[in-house]
């Protein structure tokens, strides 16, 4: 799933209240707007029902070095709280610490991932 830029708005609103969980639910997701908070609304109780239908088993922020503060530290607790985890037990790779990122999707539905550091 690529979040995109996308706000929790549009998902509140227009996506998870019309869309079977089905079609939402995704493996892989890559985190919206480099790890912005935004994906969860700024306010004490966090809007999470879209990561919850997802159920990603791995999230995947691409980010560098930045003057914003991304990837936010809220936003990092919540993909992680929320991912599942591979079978090797990761939730959560992001390219400021772990390089460059490379996805393999299988025809079985099974996938690897390969990363630059440890």
């Amino acid at each position: 799933m690529f979040a995109g830029d996308t706000s929790y708005r549009p998902w509140e609103d227009k996506i998870i209240p019309y869309y079977a969980e089905e079609k939402i639910k995704s493996s892989l997701l890559l985190a919206s707007h480099h790890g912005s908070d935004s994906f969860f609304e700024r306010t004490k109780d966090y809007y999470t029902s879209h990561l919850r239908k997802i159920k990603p088993d791995m999230t995947f922020i691409s980010v560098g070095d930045n003057s914003y503060g991304l990837p936010d530290k809220k936003a990092i607790e919540l993909y992680t709280k929320y991912s599942n985890g591979s079978d090797k037990g990761n939730k959560l790779f992001r390219t400021d610490t772990h390089g460059n990122i490379s996805f393999k999707l299988k025809g079985n539905g099974s996938w690897n991932v390969n990363h630059d550091q440890a």
